[in-house]
């Protein structure tokens, strides 16, 4: 199913947060979310941007080691895509192991997971034309972008 999400009314975050929010609370970890201003629109899967977010957000939980201790999750618009970044202060990912991070199975550093999450994160952008950036200074975050604009259903 297909939907428009309009930015300024989102509300993915709030329904992915019955997942992690106990971790987050078990953990003392601050989580902010800071939404748009501007209002946009675009076509997406409401259950498969769902777990995109879920999925990153646990894989902050999951990776980011004792040091974790605040994950902002920051919706932005323009004109061109929507944006859902993922920010936290915890361990990082070597600049070397980001292209692999998406891989399936993959498996960085000595943590636990299936290293599915961030390809599931993965092929969910591609699905919606979008893409998946990650940087790693001055902290860890990763960038969820769909465009505003896509030419054909997913």
């Amino acid at each position: 199913m297909a939907i428009f999400l309009f930015v300024r009314n989102f509300d993915t975050v709030r329904l992915s947060s019955p997942v992690f929010a106990p971790k987050v609370l078990a953990r003392d970890i601050e989580f902010t979310v800071n939404t748009a201003t501007q209002a946009a629109k675009a076509r997406f899967d409401p259950t498969l941007l769902n777990e995109a977010i879920t999925n990153l957000i646990e894989n902050a939980l999951q990776h980011g080691g004792n040091t974790l201790s605040e994950i902002i999750v920051t919706v932005g618009a323009n004109s061109d895509a929507i944006t859902i970044q993922v920010e936290n202060d915890g361990l990082k990912i070597e600049d070397s192991e980001i292209q692999s991070c998406f891989d399936r199975f993959s498996q960085i550093g000595e943590n636990s997971g299936s290293g599915l999450g961030l390809a599931i994160v993965y092929e969910i952008a591609k699905i919606h034309q979008g893409e998946v950036m990650v940087t790693t200074k001055p902290r860890m975050r990763f960038t969820f972008s769909i465009p505003t604009k896509v030419s054909q259903d997913f």
